[in-house]
């Protein structure tokens, strides 16, 4: 049994998890958050932080102290390290676990908050001087309550991080009848048919539609790369190649520099794909069944 003094709670991972999101990792340790003026010293298994705690950071779960979704998030995003690289695989995982909760038709669960919300609460006034607060404005940008795994997050920060535009996820496939059952990727480049999905294990489920599913793809003009935990670091590039060779094809410039600098050039990039995509009257977000695109390979 954990015992933590008169006014700690718990944080992190271990908070994120009792509000309902999928991100805690087996063996990591749980996080107390106590008020600056009140000592605790870690523990095994118990990572300690004094910070400040509002009436509003707290909540009570099925009667344990936790921080409150926001502030989890927050916390999360702000402390959680870096990617050797520069990249922010792990904080924008974290915040996009949070930000599914609730989001699928069949969760019956409540939406803990939303993006705007969080970006709110990252930019009020009695934040600006803590540690890491521009890390959780930056994850902010990165906000997505569709992807439905902390892999799929890492994987659109990798794509992210090797220079390429954001992608759009959970992009829904054209069907004749109208029909969306089983009817979506991951993440895609749809003004480039291109479409990147991760094979975990939340896709188990869906394994014995895949050939309805590849057929349904293919007949949309889209190319599929498919990545596991075993092909991830031999694919990955490959999809980076085909996304910057599609890319110039069309005009669309797609820098090769590092991830710290090439948020202009991405943003740029982006635009332009979208300038693209609303010329040949394609809506990331609006399926149109019956209609092939053609795309350059």
């Amino acid at each position: 049994m954990l015992i933590i003094p008169q006014g700690a709670v718990i944080g992190g991972s271990a908070a994120a998890t009792l509000h309902g999101a999928d991100y805690r990792r087996r063996g990591e340790q749980i996080t107390v958050v106590v008020p600056r003026d009140t000592p605790m010293h870690p523990r095994e298994y118990v990572k300690v932080t004094h910070a400040e705690l509002s009436r509003d950071d707290t909540s009570l779960i099925r009667g344990v102290a936790v921080t409150s979704p926001l502030r989890t998030a927050f916390d999360l995003a702000r402390l959680a390290k870096q990617g050797g690289d520069g990249t922010l695989r792990e904080p924008v995982a974290a915040l996009n676990a949070m930000l599914h909760v609730g989001v699928e038709p069949h969760d019956d669960r409540e939406i803990l908050f939303s993006p705007d919300a969080f970006r709110c609460y990252v930019g009020q006034e009695r934040l600006f001087r803590w540690a890491g607060v521009r890390q959780a404005a930056a994850v902010a940008e990165f906000a997505e309550p569709l992807i439905q795994s902390p892999e799929e997050s890492r994987l659109m920060m990798d794509l992210v991080g090797a220079g390429l535009p954001k992608p759009v996820a959970q992009y829904p496939l054209a069907t004749p009848g109208g029909r969306r059952a089983n009817a979506y990727l991951d993440l895609a480049y749809p003004e480039l048919g291109i479409g990147i999905e991760y094979d975990g294990e939340c896709h188990a489920d869906r394994r014995e539609s895949d050939v309805e599913r590849r057929h349904r793809i293919e007949e949309q003009g889209f190319q599929l790369f498919v990545l596991t935990k075993s092909t991830r670091g031999e694919l990955l590039p490959k999809v980076v190649r085909a996304v910057r060779a599609r890319s110039r094809a069309r005009g669309v410039y797609v820098s090769d520099i590092c991830p710290r600098q090439a948020l202009a050039v991405q943003m740029k990039a982006a635009s332009q794909l979208r300038q693209e995509r609303e010329r040949r009257g394609t809506d990331s977000n609006t399926p149109r069944p019956g209609r092939r695109l053609s795309f350059p390979r």
